[in-house]
């Protein structure tokens, strides 16, 4: 799985994803994701919350 790791930007423990279409994602601009221990992975997409 590729993850975005363009045109993002880190802070730490997130990242902020800032050019869904640079990064090849489906994600929305604005996303933020958390990684966790076990390689776990969550994610926040702002635009198409529930």
């Amino acid at each position: 799985m590729k993850r975005h790791c363009v045109n993002i930007q880190k802070f730490i423990p997130f990242t902020l994803l800032k050019d869904p279409a640079a990064a090849q994602t489906p994600e929305s601009s604005g996303t933020w994701r958390m990684g966790g221990t076990y390689g776990h992975s969550w994610f926040v997409d702002p635009k198409r919350a529930a």
